[in-house]
């Protein structure tokens, strides 16, 4: 069994393609190609591993003038395919529309936030671009509820189920650094990330991402999603589904930990043990109505 990758710098990277680990497909986040260009990011990355490539687009893009964005856009759909990345990992629907319209040749991949609940909505989808060519299962379905789609709709789309990973609670243009965690950076537009935490009532500490470029904060899950337990499960959902492992804020050291034991267990090497200690399998075995 092997698995897709979403990772989020280079550091994660290095350290997981060290050890040997047979990724498939390897999502990258854009922001390194918006700082060293996305040719540079193609090579540094092809001389770590043989897996396809993918660019894993912004949460949010909207036009605004003060923003490059849809510059962004436009640099990336236009160099992306020829620098030797096969495709997109599209996070809204502006980017959908946007990629489609201009006719991008690389594949489209829709991420866990698409939300394709029901055969009926991955029909409409497929209607609207050629080069759709997968989508994420939604994290709020339980595991019948991937099941039935995946027996539901037809085999040419690949699904994909993220199998672990701090997936995102909340994403916000209303800055928490600018309205009290230290104060705006003073880089907007800029290709500038900052980390920073809130702590909810119960003394959870959420990690909150501010992308200065775009001006928006990811807010993280405080717990990791882990469905280690159930890569069985998901072998047998019928047509083929793809499982990944999405890094975020880990150290390329827990990175590369969190696949060794993913593989061991995909592998049935006995109990692997976890480089962590607290996690959920979220709506997995219950979902939403």
């Amino acid at each position: 069994m092997n698995f897709d990758l979403l990772l989020s710098n280079l550091e994660q990277a290095e350290a997981v393609f060290a050890t040997g680990f047979p990724a498939e497909r390897c999502f990258v986040d854009c922001f390194p190609a918006l700082q060293e260009g996305v040719s540079a990011l193609a090579s540094r990355m092809r001389r770590m591993t043989d897996a396809a490539l993918y660019l894993a687009l912004p949460h949010v893009s909207r036009q605004e003038p003060q923003l490059p964005m849809m510059r962004d856009l436009e640099t990336l759909c236009a160099q992306a395919r020829d620098a030797g990345f096969a495709g997109m990992l599209v996070r809204n629907f502006e980017q959908f529309a946007f990629l489609t319209e201009r006719g991008y040749p690389g594949e489209l991949l829709l991420d866990l936030n698409m939300y394709v609940w029901n055969p009926e909505a991955y029909a409409l989808l497929r209607e609207q671009s050629e080069g759709l060519k997968g989508f994420t299962l939604s994290p709020e379905m339980s595991f019948p509820q991937w099941r039935h789609l995946a027996e539901e709709t037809e085999g040419d789309i690949a699904l994909t189920a993220v199998v672990y990973g701090f997936l995102p609670l909340m994403v916000s243009a209303n800055c928490v650094k600018e309205n009290g965690a230290g104060g705006c950076s003073k880089k907007r537009g800029e290709a500038y990330r900052t980390e920073t935490f809130l702590t909810d009532r119960t003394g959870r500490r959420m990690q909150v991402t501010c992308d200065c470029r775009n001006c928006y904060n990811v807010i993280w899950n405080a717990h990791r999603l882990s469905l280690h337990d159930a890569l069985d499960s998901l072998r047998g959902m019928g047509r083929g589904v793809r499982l990944r492992l999405d890094f975020t804020q880990e150290s390329g050291q827990e990175a590369a930990a969190v696949c060794a034991a993913f593989l061991a267990f995909a592998e049935g090497r006995g109990e692997a043990a976890l480089p962590y200690a607290e996690y959920t399998t979220g709506r997995f075995k219950k979902g939403v109505e």
